[in-house]
């Protein structure tokens, strides 16, 4: 009588560990379909985000662009009417000399430009073509600046925008603050009459 009380329990031993390796596996088929599933729909609502992403970088981008064209043209239009109304500069003309890199040759030129912004009296004040173009190329990196700078960074920029200029004419980032103030301050009192 004990061997068939045997044998039963160990069949229902052995359905019983059937029953629980087939629960487990089916589990684990069920993990695994459920996360590949998840993963495809996070990808594709990950696709759908970066072409949503791209699509508002792209209006942005054209509607900076359009701001900074509309910018640009107000800038010609009040440039425009400056330039031409401008009265004839009363110096002689210089005759181009050829450049040479020599320390000397920079620091005269910059010399003689720094007292010929610091000595003029900003009523008979009236700006050459070359700090014209000085002021210009100075405004034209300071608009490009992006909008969200702290006022530490606008600083640098700033600061860096007069170095390279000044670079470029053999100046002083000093000297090209002073021609930019007194060009500004030229046009500020010139739209005022």
């Amino acid at each position: 009588m004990k061997k068939p009380y045997f044998l039963f329990a160990g069949i229902l031993i052995v359905i019983i560990l059937a029953f629980i390796f087939g629960r487990g596996y089916l589990d684990s088929l069920e993990k695994e379909t459920k996360s590949n599933t998840t993963q495809a729909v996070q990808k594709s609502e990950l696709e759908e985000f970066k072409q949503e992403v791209e699509k508002r970088i792209d209006e942005s981008e054209a509607a900076f662009f359009a701001r900074l064209d509309s910018l640009e043209q107000k800038f010609r239009e009040t440039e425009a009417p400056d330039s031409l109304a401008a009265p004839a500069v009363t110096t002689p003309p210089v005759q181009a000399k050829p450049v040479v890199n020599k320390p000397a040759d920079t620091a005269v030129k910059s010399a003689e430009l720094s007292q010929k912004v610091d000595s003029t009296p900003i009523n008979g004040y009236v700006p050459s073509e070359e700090e014209n173009e000085i002021y210009l190329k100075y405004l034209k990196r300071r608009w490009a600046l992006a909008a969200d700078l702290t006022a530490y960074e606008l600083k640098l920029a700033k600061d860096e925008i007069m170095q390279d200029v000044g670079r470029q004419y053999s100046m002083t980032a000093e000297e090209v603050l002073q021609l930019i103030d007194r060009v500004y301050d030229y046009r500020k009192a010139k739209k005022q009459k």
